[in-house]
């Protein structure tokens, strides 16, 4: 099994919980992490960070799928939608969007 981990830098850092090791890195971010969510498929990450920007990350190469950007503020939480069909973040604004992102299968 992996955990993700992310915070006060921009790199996402993959860790191996049998060995108790650092698996990977995944940059990309320009600032802190702010919100980390894995597909239901454990194929997809998708990541935010204070510059606003969301990224969607294909595990299986480890290498950016799609990257976009939250216009109005930088996102708190993320989830994707059941069925991997978009993902949905949250902002310290208490609002909500959802961002229709289908992923290849």
């Amino acid at each position: 099994p992996l955990l993700f981990t992310g915070g006060k830098n921009d790199i996402i850092q993959m860790w191996d919980l049998t060995k108790g090791t650092l698996f990977k890195s995944l940059v990309g971010h320009k600032s802190d992490i702010t919100a980390l969510s894995i597909g239901s498929d454990g194929r997809h990450l998708v990541s935010a960070s204070k510059d606003r920007e969301l990224i969607i990350w294909q595990l299986d190469h480890y290498k950016v799928y799609k990257k976009t950007r939250e216009p109005s503020g930088f996102v708190t939480s993320i989830g994707f939608h059941p069925g991997n069909r978009g993902s949905i973040p949250g902002r310290a604004k208490k609002k909500k969007n959802i961002w229709q992102i289908m992923l290849q299968r």
